[in-house]
């Protein structure tokens, strides 16, 4: 695993690279994690509201020639198509057991089966974590989230403790896993945002023309880092030496300026061709 490069590197070239790419391929799938990489994490889950600049931006990114744009995230399918109303753009929620994508909607059939399982597992969870007010319990059909980012710092060991002897104790099937200030219960199911990226590739009868693009914040994000290692463009927001991404940028505002060249790039190459033409 080598350390990222910063994508706007001028000892690197690095930008330079990356941008001959997107400006010459025939297409690009942006593949985008929506919480710590087009909003910024809140204390609480409904306060992280898409900026006007941003959705503006994603609107004209769906619109050019070529590129298809899809958000792929932890959180429900419901819940993400509500904070990001854009049109023709797609869907993988979840951390990927729920696909939306060429105006269907796919569930991963194991995570079907486990809805009323994670049910009466939030249930459990809440009682067991009375004594947390501070923490936050989501139920997202096929996966569950543990918030304890507003938990005071000395009870977060006994939090998790308390999470993973209850999970093991009810289902030892069950997974944990763990994102920033949270913890995610899931199916036991080898799969993950990886493998729905690929998915959504594969789906894609121009999928070989197309050069995949993600960006991501996260240890969940890893998934995708680790599948498009060698296909595509991966990209982390913020630096970290234990990550399977080829580049890293800054923040959020960084996002911005990358989201904001692409479209840039591909518009001047669609003015070019058009001049071509006539």
């Amino acid at each position: 695993m080598k350390n990222p490069i910063y994508l706007f590197s001028d000892r690197y070239n690095s930008w330079k690279t990356v941008a001959r790419k997107l400006k010459s391929a025939s297409g690009i799938a942006v593949f985008l994690d929506y919480d710590g990489t087009l909003t910024p994490i809140k204390r609480t889950p409904s306060a992280a509201i898409l900026a006007p600049e941003l959705e503006n931006i994603l609107n004209q990114l769906v619109q050019l020639s070529g590129v298809q744009v899809a958000i792929v995230t932890g959180r429900s399918m419901e819940d993400i198509r509500r904070l990001v109303r854009v049109e023709n753009i797609r869907f993988a929620a979840n951390h990927g057991f729920n696909i939306y994508y060429n105006g269907t909607e796919w569930i991963h059939p194991q995570a079907l089966s486990l809805i009323k399982v994670l049910s009466r597992l939030h249930l459990i969870l809440r009682n067991t974590l009375i004594g947390f007010p501070k923490a936050y319990i989501e139920n997202k059909q096929f996966t569950l989230s543990i918030h304890y980012r507003n938990v005071t710092q000395k009870n977060i060991g006994s939090l998790k403790s308390l999470v993973t002897k209850t999970v093991r104790f009810f289902d030892p099937t069950l997974r944990i896993t763990r994102g920033k200030k949270v913890l995610e219960v899931r199916p036991q199911i080898s799969w993950g945002k990886g493998k729905a990226v690929l998915k959504m590739l594969h789906s894609d009868k121009t999928r070989r023309q197309r050069i995949p693009l993600f960006i991501g914040d996260d240890t969940t994000d890893e998934d995708v880092f680790r599948a498009l290692q060698s296909k595509g463009i991966t990209i982390r927001v913020g630096k970290s030496t234990s990550t399977r991404a080829r580049y890293f940028i800054k923040d959020i505002e960084e996002v911005v300026r990358l989201l904001q060249s692409i479209i840039s790039l591909r518009t001047n190459r669609s003015r070019r061709r058009f001049k071509e033409i006539i």
